[in-house]
């Protein structure tokens, strides 16, 4: 138990020490899940509930906890998803992952992946797995959720980049 909590706060100090990129901005971030998954829509209530954990099981029926599969710190998907679903910091993020997990309300925090391509590639293989890509990287491996009704690229959508909405 220890030597994991170590290897998390190792990870948390390496994520806080990374400078954070101005890369070439995404349009859109798409939420994808697994092909299998039965839900093609979420609210952005619960999809912020999704990806903070507080819901843990689809309400599908399944009985597989909800893997979230998040872009490491830096990339614009991730501070797109910062800003409109979690409203933190990583580093403010980071320490809610911490806390919670040693307070045995989750059982570990999110998988992290380096590329849209890598998060692609965990969602397809994850029955019960969900994340967030560049929209222009998805492939049919992996299902694009509606957004309050609305798929990236289309006007409206919540997950967008710039000042729209």
């Amino acid at each position: 138990m220890i030597l994991s909590v170590r290897k998390m706060l190792l990870g948390i100090v390496f994520t806080a020490m990374v400078q954070v990129g101005h890369a070439a901005e995404v349009a859109d971030v798409a939420i994808v899940v697994n092909r299998d998954n039965p839900v093609d829509e979420l609210s952005l209530k619960e999809l912020r509930s999704l990806f903070e954990l507080q819901q843990q099981f689809w309400k599908t029926g399944s009985r597989n906890r909800v893997a979230l599969v998040t872009l490491k710190a830096g990339l614009p998907e991730k501070e797109l998803i910062l800003e409109k679903v979690y409203h933190r910091t990583e580093e403010a993020l980071n320490r809610d992952w911490m806390l919670r997990v040693f307070k045995a309300e989750i059982v570990s925090s999110p998988v992290v992946r380096a590329s849209s391509g890598e998060v692609i590639k965990e969602i397809s293989r994850l029955k019960s797995g969900i994340g967030f890509i560049d929209a222009s990287m998805k492939d049919p491996s992996v299902k694009v959720l509606r957004i309050d009704g609305r798929l990236p690229g289309e006007p409206g959508y919540v997950l967008r980049a710039g000042k729209e909405n």
